[in-house]
């Protein structure tokens, strides 16, 4: 499958009632890459806090000369289709998708011509290598190193940047946080556990430790959009 890994910066963190500012993708065949900006209708919520993560300030997200949210998704889509992608993937990628959905909910735009097929990179990591007990003393070393808490399984989270410190990398994605930035790192990731190489040049020079080295990375079938839609719309229902 033609796979696109995506990030998608917001106004908040609710899909159906906040809004995007941005989306970025690589088409991981090609590496060719997609950055759009959007503004927002009157009646999306804007969370300022959500905005000094990205950036962009109130006259951004509601400027005229830039395209609605739904002209976006409508190009993201005809770049998918333009490069064959039927899946996407991303760090913490239903956030994502979710937040496209509700682009397509508000403004009527056929989400059934959307990739079909997704997984989650920070789910994977996490499965192969935070719930594993046999990696806890690899996984403890790097926690001392670096301040990270991670919990205790089953309850593990980690953000992206902190992620990446498992390999090596001390250095965070690049802030205010831009879409395509969060596309590209993730994409990096996704090459670290996927092929055990960097997609960032800069990078070339931090080595994979070897207990990341030696595992092969279970990601699983791949899951269905649809099946994500069903379920984030029976939990709106129950808010």
């Amino acid at each position: 499958m033609a796979l696109a890994i995506i990030d998608c910066e917001t106004t908040g963190l609710k899909w159906y009632k906040n809004g995007i500012v941005s989306l970025g993708a690589v088409d991981i065949t090609s590496d060719d890459k997609f950055y759009e900006e959007c503004r927002v209708e009157d009646d999306i919520e804007v969370d300022e806090t959500s905005l000094l993560v990205n950036g962009f300030k109130d006259a951004d997200v509601k400027d005229p000369s830039k395209k609605s949210e739904s002209e976006v998704l409508k190009s993201f889509i005809n770049w998918c289709k333009y490069h064959s992608v039927n899946m996407i993937s991303g760090f913490n990628v239903e956030f994502d998708i979710s937040f496209l959905y509700g682009i397509a909910k508000r403004g009527n735009v056929d989400f059934a011509a959307f990739p079909k097929y997704y997984f989650d990179i920070k789910s994977i990591f996490e499965r192969n290598v935070l719930m594993d007990i046999s990696k806890r003393p690899m996984v403890n070393e790097v926690c001392a190193k670096y301040g990270i808490d991670v919990g205790t399984p089953p309850y593990v989270h980690v953000s992206m940047d902190k992620t990446l410190k498992f390999y090596n990398i001390d250095e965070d994605e690049p802030k205010p946080h831009l879409a395509i930035n969060g596309a590209v790192f993730a994409t990096e990731l996704y090459f670290l556990m996927k092929y055990k190489t960097h997609y960032i040049s800069r990078f070339s020079n931090s080595e994979i430790p070897d207990y990341l080295n030696a595992l092969k990375f279970d990601f699983g079938p791949p899951l269905k959009v649809e099946n994500l839609i069903r379920s984030i719309e029976l939990k709106l229902k129950s808010v």
